[in-house]
């Protein structure tokens, strides 16, 4: 990863974390540890898919996107059917 993909990174991180914390804190109201791992990993992924591919070219949606199959998996462990 350049410099510049570093930065971009950085700033993404930046403007997008908070509003994303606070949208899944909202699905998960109970268990805020749960939430943040959650956001922890999805910028993992966009890492990862920032070394392989580059930077998305709506990295607030491919987040979110992200955000909302990790809840789905989480959803599942907490309330199997």
């Amino acid at each position: 990863m350049n410099d510049s993909q570093k930065e971009i990174y950085t700033q993404i991180w930046i403007k997008y974390k908070p509003a994303m914390l606070r949208y899944c804190k909202g699905k998960l109201n109970r268990y805020e540890e749960d939430a943040k791992d959650i956001i922890n990993d999805a910028f993992t992924i966009l890492w990862e898919k920032i070394l392989k591919d580059g930077i998305p070219e709506y990295p607030q949606a491919f987040l979110y996107k992200t955000i909302d199959n990790l809840l789905k998996y989480k959803y599942i462990k907490l309330y199997p059917p």
